[in-house]
């Protein structure tokens, strides 16, 4: 776990952003070996407990580190990740963060209109940032992907696509050498599960 360590001791070398919410959009830092590290976006779904981010990024990870706006850093639990249609399911080891609930758009499987949007990324530890774009649909089902207008930067790669409304469309992933929108998929029964009502505290184990 030194390495970690040593990412977290990174991430809070940079000034924290006083009283402000605590944004679901954040930044995924990643270890692969030493002196090797990669940060990326990522955004909170679910129960507040698991981040979503660009699968290939995680893929041969030793270490990830959430960093949060308010400069909470939570690690993720390794043996627990899970991939889905490109995506990264990262469990945390608690909940934190505003949760980004799931649009409409999150579940059609064939849209046809273009759609005003915003991009979210963590192009910094604790610092979020939002980018007003443009979304094409391309071709439906498993094959579905979002056209992104104008081509974002690569801090937004594994950071969500979100309605006016900051509702979560679609990740954003590296597809060949362009990032694009991909559609949660299959893992969309699993997220919507997860977002549901909080477990009864009389249902946790006494101490």
């Amino acid at each position: 776990m030194k390495r970690l360590f040593g990412l977290v001791l990174l991430l809070w070398a940079v000034p924290h952003p006083a009283q402000e919410p605590v944004s679901g959009i954040v930044q995924v830092a990643i270890n692969y070996g030493p002196r090797q590290d990669g940060y990326f976006s990522g955004v909170v779904v679910g129960d507040g407990r698991i981040v979503l981010t660009d699968g290939a990024t995680a893929a041969r990870a030793r270490e990830i580190a959430i960093a949060f706006s308010d400069g909470e850093i939570l690690e993720t639990v390794m043996a627990q990740i899970q991939y889905f249609n490109h995506i990264a399911v990262l469990p945390m080891t608690a909940h934190h963060g505003q949760v980004v609930t799931l649009s409409p758009l999150a579940r059609e499987t064939s849209p046809q209109a273009d759609v005003e949007a915003v991009a979210g990324d963590s192009p910094k530890s604790f610092q979020v940032d939002r980018r007003v774009i443009h979304l094409h649909p391309v071709g439906s089902g498993g094959t579905l992907r979002w056209q992104i207008t104008p081509p974002l930067p690569a801090q937004f790669r594994g950071g969500p696509l979100l309605t006016n409304q900051g509702q979560l469309i679609a990740v954003v992933v590296l597809e060949g050498d362009t990032l694009v929108g991909m559609p949660l998929g299959e893992m969309l029964p699993m997220v919507e599960v997860v977002a549901g009502p909080p477990p009864a505290p009389s249902r946790r184990s006494s101490p």
